[in-house]
């Protein structure tokens, strides 16, 4: 700021010197021909300085119609009556307007309000009667053209050079926005002033008063409404661009209010986008081009599903071709808008690299246009900075690094030389806009998540719905056990739903009983001791009618008594009720009739809505398959001998195999070692890729175990992920190599069917007759080790997981 200053007063002390100098000459050879007349003038002038035509282009001083008097003493007065004429009305109007406070500017930018003048009516005198012009034999109203262009670039160029540095823009730039809409009028006066004088010399001097108040009135209003007339369109036209510019904006935050990480992704990209392109000198449709392109880039996305853009981890090679396509759909919905700036092109082309390896054309270098260069490189690195779904953010340091990095390969060198020369300032500039309460950098973009619009908030949920039910209904649908069934709903659901407690009631063998067969969260041992008969409490209304209830009180499902009555069969029963406020309930319907009733119970009373409903309401069909298709399991499995996911015989069998080879060991006095295994990692596979996953991992481990046994070996499935190995004959460095084989082909089959989370073996070891006689204390003492081993295992490697941050620099690209 102080160099502003300092520039713009020496500036101005250059001008003002300049403008004494004239006015001091004009002093020493003040002669008048006709001092009536120029009298006459002054008096005119002076009326009328009053008289100022404005317009809203951020210009506050306008144009006063003084110049026409000014145009008027060129040709009929003395150069030194003309330049004291401009200089007198150009300090009677400055007084004027900073009376009524109009001029609140710099002290510099006042008195160059006055000095500009006197040299402006000196250039156009000296223009007027020079010896080219005069020899040109050019008539009245040529000659005033050019004088009054001249005095137009006297009057305005010094302050448009004093805006250029207080508002640090181009020369240029500033002079046309500041003051080129006042030079028709300029060429107007001239013509004016030319008629005047003519009829002034038809009507005497002595009527100059009456000819020229009328005219200059004229005059005035009528470029007055001519102005107004134009401003009032200009009005319109940026109240258009300005309308479009938040329609822009609010599609923009619509498309990324779909993405939960998109918090300062508009805000960053265009304000580094816009800044580049200015850097560059970029002006007119190609800037609007890049600020609407920033905006909209994305939107083609919108033909890519949900579950390829949120995917946390790599992209296959048709997921990845999938993504590619969102270029292309966005520049066909934007060229449907016909946009009057190329910013169809801006989005076509912002994943094209420097290089020509980028897509959807393999564009290179120059023929990328420049609007997309900036946008990749942006974006690219906001992506890296703020982070994504399939990659954590690094520091801004790191950030520069890769750009700089892929200076010359994905990007533009000259635009990565501009990012990183001003990355600092702008982060910054960033940072203190959206702190600042009120400050808006960007307008129309959020400050902070706070700060979002409520819509945003809506597409959100809605995206984060759907994401969630998505998920919900693979899990809750791959298990053929209720227990992880509704584990994952319990999980799941509570994303979507705030509840206090979760509980299945399905009917008991009588038909008009239900019991709780799974209860989590608060309040457990309550809800799970009791049983409801159909007609009472919340669940037996809803078994009985067969429709869900909101906010009801689950006053018999706490052992309370019937709702309704106020008592309590104990205090404690009384605290409970009074902790949970209301319940919301849905019946699970199968082709069998029902199967069971789902509850939610939630501490503050009305603590449900409709829209609660309508989510549960989404999952009850699948849920009512899952309770339908796991009692038949469970009751396939009781009665069974082999377990029926991986083909192994199980518990059942395993018992009356173990009582045989016992006897068959204690008579032959042979060793018989029966081991315990259990799968280490395999709850990571259940909860990154599903429980349907997991069964398959499952399969595979019990058929490798199964073919790496020899044929009088036995394996069986204990129940989940748990094995049970019987190896009659082994016995030291022969068992450990065999439980080292054990553990290889798990591994190997594991990674087969699961590459990204491969599982291993953990084995407890017990032998007959040393660590018991009979099979349960056999498998007890083996389990027992089992978790030993589990446990050792397990801080070994807690004590080698840290590792520093690292990434795969092939592995960044944006999506």
């Amino acid at each position: 700021m102080p160099k502003k200053l300092a520039a713009g007063e020496l500036f101005s002390g250059a001008i003002v010197a300049l403008a004494i100098s004239v006015v001091l000459s004009g002093f020493v050879g003040l002669k008048s021909a006709d001092s009536l007349r120029a009298s006459n003038w002054v008096l005119l002038a002076l009326v009328t300085t009053g008289l100022r035509i404005r317009t809203k282009n951020g210009n506050p001083y306008g144009v006063s119609l003084n110049f026409i008097f000014v145009l008027l003493a060129i040709v009929q007065m003395s150069f030194e009556e003309t330049v004291l004429l401009a200089g007198a009305t150009a300090a009677i109007q400055i007084a004027i307007h900073m009376h009524r406070g109009s001029y609140g500017e710099r002290p510099a930018s006042v008195v160059l309000q006055i000095a500009s003048p006197v040299i402006a009516a000196a250039i156009g005198y000296d223009v007027y009667y020079s010896p080219q012009i005069v020899a040109l034999n050019l008539n009245l109203f040529p000659r005033l053209m050019i004088a009054a262009t001249m005095l137009f670039a006297g009057n305005t160029f010094p302050l448009a050079v004093m805006q250029a540095i207080n508002c640090k823009t181009p020369l240029a730039r500033a002079w046309r926005d500041f003051s080129l809409w006042s030079f028709p009028l300029y060429l107007t006066g001239a013509a004016v002033a030319g008629l005047v004088h003519m009829g002034i010399g038809w009507l005497g001097g002595a009527n100059s008063v009456a000819l020229m108040l009328p005219v200059a009135f004229t005059f005035y209003f009528a470029s007055h409404f001519y102005i107004g007339r134009l401003s009032r369109q200009k009005t319109e036209l940026e109240s258009m661009a300005s309308l479009q510019e938040r329609t822009i904006e609010a599609l923009a935050l619509a498309i990324e209010s779909k993405d939960q990480s998109a918090q300062e992704h508009l805000q960053r990209l265009r304000l580094y986008a816009v800044e580049i392109a200015r850097e560059l000198g970029l002006e007119g449709g190609e800037m609007e081009a890049v600020r609407a392109g920033a905006l909209l880039h994305d939107i083609g996305k919108l033909a890519v599903p949900d579950h390829i853009l949120s995917k946390n981890g790599r992209l296959s090679r048709e997921e990845f071709e999938k993504i590619k396509i969102h270029p292309v759909v966005g520049a066909q919905i934007l060229e449907r808008v016909e946009f009057p700036y190329p910013v169809a092109d801006v989005v076509r082309h912002h994943h094209e690299k420097w290089d020509g390896t980028g897509y959807p054309k393999g564009l290179k270098e120059e023929d990328i246009p420049i609007g997309a260069r900036i946008l990749a490189l942006v974006d690219c690195f906001d992506a890296l900075i703020e982070g994504r779904q399939y990659r954590t953010a690094i520091p801004v340091k790191d950030a520069i690094k890769h750009v700089v990095a892929e200076s010359g390969k994905s990007f533009d060198p000259k635009l990565v030389h501009i990012l990183v020369r001003n990355y600092i300032t702008w982060e910054g500039a960033l940072r203190q806009t959206s702190s600042v309460p009120g400050k808006a950098l960007l307008a129309g973009m959020p400050r902070s998540m706070d700060d979002r619009p409520e819509f945003c908030d809506t597409i959100l949920a809605a995206g984060r719905e759907e994401q969630v039910m998505l998920d919900l209904t693979r899990q809750v649908g791959s298990s053929l056990l209720l227990e992880e069934a509704l584990s994952a709903l319990a999980k799941g659901l509570g994303a979507l739903i705030r509840f206090e407690a979760i509980a299945l009631y399905i009917p008991t063998a009588e038909g008009n009983v239900l019991e709780a067969c799974y209860v989590q969260g608060g309040f457990s041992a309550s809800m799970r001791s009791k049983q409801i008969r159909f007609g009472q409490g919340v669940v037996g209304w809803v078994a009985q009618h067969e429709r869900p209830l909101i906010n009801g009180t689950p006053s018999e499902e706490m052992g309370a008594g019937p709702a309704g009555q106020g008592t309590a069969s104990s205090p404690m029963n009384a605290k409970v009720l009074r902790a949970v406020g209301s319940a919301l309930a849905v019946p699970l319907r199968s082709r069998q009739g029902l199967s069971g009733v789902l509850m939610l119970c939630r501490n503050e009373p009305k603590g449900f809505s409709t829209d609660h409903l309508r989510i549960l309401q989404m999952l009850t069909g699948k849920l009512a398959s899952v309770v339908e298709n796991s009692r038949h399991y469970e009751q396939a499995a009781s009665s069974a001998s082999t377990d029926f996911l991986t083909g192994l015989p199980n518990a059942r069998s395993l018992a009356q195999h173990l009582e045989g080879e016992i006897s068959r060991a204690g008579r032959n006095r042979v060793p018989l070692s029966i081991l315990v295994t259990d799968l280490d990692g395999f709850k990571m596979v259940n909860d990154l890729f599903g429980h349907l996953e997991g069964n398959r991992v499952l399969c595979a481990v019990a058929t490798a175990l199964r073919d790496s046994c020899r044929e009088y070996d036995y394996v069986a499935r204990l129940g989940g992920d748990e094995f049970v190995i019987v190896l009659p004959g082994l016995n030291g460095a022969d068992l450990q190599a065999r439980i080292d084989l054990f553990d290889r082909v798990v591994r190997t089959a594991s990674a087969e069917v699961c590459e990204q989370a491969p599982v291993g073996l953990s084995v407890g070891i017990a032998q007959f007759p040393r660590d018991g006689a009979d099979p349960a204390t056999l498998l007890a003492n083996a389990d027992a080790k089992m978790y030993q081993t589990k446990t050792i295992r397990k801080s070994r490697n807690a004590a080698h997981s840290a590792r520093g941050f690292a990434f795969d620099p092939h592995e960044i690209g944006i999506r």
